[in-house]
């Protein structure tokens, strides 16, 4: 099977091309054929990978890479990943795979308020246990399911600019 069936659909690319601004920090779980997409849209992104073959590929293609092993079934969860999580102002969550992507659970509530957080494959099952907050939209491509939601993680939730629409001229 191709790596690109398990890539991120071109629509959810699309959808934060419209959505958010270009110079939002950008944090993607789970690196593959979607990270060149990605990083080609967007000026400040890193790419949490636990896979070395993966993490050397994506550097060699010369975009930015925490290598984070995984532990306990997700990425090891030291204070560089703990940094990137809380300021990122868009999380993809497309990554670790399978199951292991339910170890999100255990940051999400470091996430900062606003910050949009583009959950892949919500179609299967155990995915659904990640979605807590307000939904802004879904995305169907055939059988897969892509939810995006904002994070509210406060009693006073606010909206970060870097993820506001943006109107394309």
């Amino acid at each position: 099977m191709s790596t690109d069936n398990w890539a991120m659909s071109q629509h959810v690319v699309d959808w934060m091309v419209t959505n958010i601004r270009p110079d939002a920090r950008v944090v993607e779980l789970g690196g593959g054929t979607g990270s060149f997409r990605i990083h080609h849209h967007f000026e400040n992104v890193i790419t949490v990978e636990h896979d070395r073959d993966w993490v050397q590929r994506l550097i060699k293609e010369g975009l930015p890479v925490l290598y984070a092993p995984l532990e306990l079934d997700y990425y090891r969860t030291d204070d560089r990943f703990k940094k990137l999580i809380r300021t990122a102002d868009v999380i993809v969550v497309d990554g670790p795979p399978g199951g292991k992507r339910l170890g999100f659970i255990e940051v999400i509530g470091q996430v900062k308020d606003g910050a949009v957080l583009i959950f892949d494959d919500t179609h299967r099952t155990y995915m659904k246990r990640l979605l807590r907050n307000p939904t802004i939209e879904t995305i169907q491509d055939g059988n897969r399911l892509t939810t995006i939601q904002r994070a509210t993680n406060t009693n006073k939730p606010t909206t970060s600019p870097m993820v506001e629409q943006v109107t394309k001229p």
